[in-house]
C-alpha cells in the first residue's frame, strides 16, 4: 500500500496574471502530507513555475498530465493518490461537455504556458474531460483525493456526484447526480474551490502570508482536527467555515464543493492514511505540525490587494479598483481576456 501526490502550484510569475501563494499552497500541503500522513518524500512530485523551465517540474501542460498520468498508472488497490492543483481556472463556453447544469461551459485550469507567451495559448489549457479520463481507471479499493484551488471548479473533473449539505443543519445531507458519468471503479474525492459560477480567493492568512483560500483553510481544518474522526460531512463544512473565518472582509464569494466518482457513504472517515487509519499524533508532534501553517516558502512579490466585499477584486488583472457599476465579465476574468485578444 504506497501513498502518492502530484502537487502543482503556479504563480505565472513575470505576466500581467500573477498571483500570489500558489507556491506557498502546494508546499504547505506537502508538509502536511508527510507529518500528518506520513506520505514518504519521495513519492511527492512538486510542479511549480519558480523552477527551471526547461524541467519535468515546470507546470506546463505536457508536465502536469505527465506527472499525473505516472502517479495513476502506479495505482494499486489498497494505494492512497492525492492531486493538489493551486493556480487559475476558468469556464471555457467552447468547450461541449456533459455538465448538467450547464451544458454550454466545461471548467479548465490553467498551466503556466497558457499565459507565459505573451498571449493566452488556449490550447494549453486542461478540461475537466482530460482529467476525468486520466483518474477514472483507478482501481477497486484505491483511493484519490484532489483539491483544487482555483475559480469556476466546481465540477473539476466531472465526477458523477456532489455532496449537497444543508446550510442551517451539517447533519442533513445528500448525494446528488450531478454529471450523466459511469461510477468509477476506486475511489475518487475532489475538493474544489468554489462552484462553477464562482471565483477563488488570492488571499492571505491573518498575518499577510500569501496563500490560496481554500489551500491555507483545509491545512488549517486538518491541522486542527488530528487524532479526531472527521468524516466527509464534517470535512467539506469545516473548510467551508474555515474560509469564512479566515476572510471575514469577503463574506459569500466562494463555497467549496465536494465531488465524489462513486456513491459512497459520506459519514465514512476522511483520511489520507492506507485502510482508512486515524493520524495519531502526540502533543509534541502536533505542535511541530501546526507550525506549517506559519510558514513562509515564497516572498510576497508585491503588495497584496485589499479584498473589498463590494467590489469585484480579482487577481486575475492588474487593475485599479472597478467602479461600484461595473459588472464582471461572464466566464471570469480570464475569458474577458481571451475575449479582447479575438477582437484585436
Amino acid at each position: 500500500m504506497t501513498q502518492r501526490a502530484v502537487l502543482v502550484g503556479v504563480n505565472y510569475i513575470g505576466t500581467s496574471n500573477q498571483l500570489q501563494g500558489c507556491i506557498n499552497d502546494v508546499y504547505r500541503v506537502s508538509d502536511i502530507l508527510k507529518s500528518v500522513y506520513k506520505f514518504n518524500h519521495s513519492n511527492v512530485v512538486i510542479l511549480t513555475d519558480d523552477q527551471n523551465n526547461g524541467s519535468s517540474t515546470y507546470p506546463t501542460k505536457a508536465n502536469i498530465l505527465n506527472a499525473l498520468k505516472t502517479m495513476v498508472n502506479s495505482v494499486q488497490p489498497g494505494d492512497v493518490s492525492v492531486f493538489h492543483y493551486s493556480g487559475h481556472g476558468m469556464l471555457d463556453s467552447s468547450r461541449s461537455q456533459t455538465n448538467m447544469s450547464d451544458p454550454r461551459e466545461d471548467d479548465v485550469i490553467i498551466p503556466v504556458d497558457v499565459l507565459n507567451k505573451g498571449y493566452y495559448d488556449r490550447s494549453n489549457e486542461i478540461p475537466s474531460d482530460d482529467l476525468w479520463d486520466i483518474v477514472s481507471v483507478i482501481p477497486k479499493g484505491s483511493f484519490l483525493f484532489s483539491a483544487i484551488d482555483a475559480c469556476h471548479s466546481g465540477t473539476e473533473f466531472d465526477l458523477p456526484y456532489n455532496l449537497c449539505i444543508d446550510s442551517q443543519n451539517t447533519n442533513s445531507y445528500h448525494m446528488q447526480k450531478v454529471e450523466q458519468r459511469p461510477e468509477t471503479s476506486g475511489s475518487i474525492v475532489v475538493l474544489s474551490g468554489c462552484k462553477d459560477t464562482q471565483t477563488s480567493l488570492d488571499a492571505a492568512d491573518s498575518t499577510g502570508r500569501p496563500a490560496g483560500a481554500l489551500s491555507y483553510a483545509m491545512c488549517d481544518y486538518i491541522l486542527h482536527h488530528t487524532n479526531n474522526e472527521i468524516n466527509f460531512v464534517d470535512f467539506l463544512s469545516g473548510v467551508r467555515q474555515s474560509i469564512v473565518n479566515n476572510n471575514k472582509n469577503v463574506p459569500n464569494l466562494q463555497e467549496p464543493q465536494l465531488g465524489f466518482g462513486r456513491m459512497i457513504d459520506c459519514g465514512l472517515i476522511f483520511t489520507l492514511l492506507p485502510n482508512g487509519i486515524i493520524p495519531q499524533l502526540s502533543d509534541q508532534d502536533k505542535k511541530n505540525v501546526k507550525e506549517i501553517l506559519a510558514k513562509v516558502y515564497e516572498k510576497p512579490i508585491k503588495p497584496l490587494r485589499e479584498m473589498q466585499s463590494d467590489i469585484i477584486h480579482h487577481p486575475i488583472v492588474n487593475t485599479n479598483p472597478l467602479p461600484r457599476n461595473y459588472k464582471k465579465p461572464s466566464g471570469g476574468w480570464i475569458y474577458h481576456i481571451l475575449l479582447q485578444q479575438q477582437k484585436k
